[in-house]
């Protein structure tokens, strides 16, 4: 593999992981923090 393959194989795995450190994050909050997921769809323009 080449370097530039390489550097892309690592971005990835640094936002999958970027992800599951901010899902941990909002597992830990309160339930009554946490947007609902309507609000959340709306807001993201997902249907």
């Amino acid at each position: 593999m080449d370097y530039f393959s390489e550097l892309m194989k690592l971005e990835e795995y640094l936002e999958y992981y970027e992800i599951c450190r901010e899902v941990e994050k909002a597992r830990k909050e309160p339930v009554e923090d946490r947007i609902p997921a309507d609000l959340l769809f709306d807001e993201l323009g997902i249907k």
